[in-house]
């Protein structure tokens, strides 16, 4: 591919002669001498003049933007794929990379004993790289207030019988199960299906 034919741009071109930035202005007839701006910095800049900084290094950085319906940061992501998370952000511009494939990042300073959790958990704004954590997606749910989490914690079914010993049943996909309770259930369940074959 050719380069962008307006001098000191080393973009290459994409339409008459033109990288996509000078294509744009030349269509909208602004100047094409004007220089272009380097868009991570810029993006850089947007995004740290939305976080408060102002607790210290340690402290959370809250995201003092726009949030999206789970409660993050919406952000501006440095490319078209990346997540629009404010944190995830913060993390890819500090770093210079994204987290490891296949890795969630995780608010090591969210205290599930603390704090609910949730959408309007406050640390799920924090953009602190140092706050972050490159965690698997079970670690990340483990480590989290979700309905799994407490469900798995569980010693008790919904009946009082315990969920351990030889009650405790291990279904194929790794959920548990109450023996007495399905014993009750299937009971049931054939007892109910025998009535109606009578009638």
């Amino acid at each position: 591919m050719k380069r962008c034919q307006i001098v000191s741009c080393e973009h290459m071109a994409r339409a008459r002669g033109m990288c996509a930035t000078h294509y744009g202005r030349w269509r909208k007839g602004t100047d094409l001498d004007a220089p272009i701006l380097a868009m991570r910095p810029r993006t850089a800049e947007r995004l740290w003049a939305g976080v408060d900084r102002t607790g210290g290094e340690d402290a959370c950085w809250p995201w003092l933007g726009a949030l999206m319906d789970d409660g993050y940061g919406l952000a501006f992501p440095p490319y078209r794929s990346a997540p629009p998370s404010a944190h995830w952000v913060a993390w890819y511009f500090t770093t210079g990379s994204r987290p490891p494939a296949g890795m969630h990042l995780d608010h090591i300073c969210h205290d599930p004993d603390a704090c609910a959790g949730g959408i309007t958990c406050p640390h799920r704004r924090c953009c602190n790289p140092s706050h972050l954590k490159p965690v698997t997606p079970l670690e990340n749910t483990r480590r989290s207030n979700a309905p799994a989490v407490a469900y798995r914690a569980r010693i008790e079914c919904d009946q009082g019988h315990p969920l351990s010993g030889a009650n405790l049943a291990i279904r194929t996909d790794g959920s548990r199960k109450c023996r007495k309770c399905h014993a009750l259930y299937m009971r049931e369940w054939n007892r109910n299906r025998h009535s109606k074959v009578a009638s």
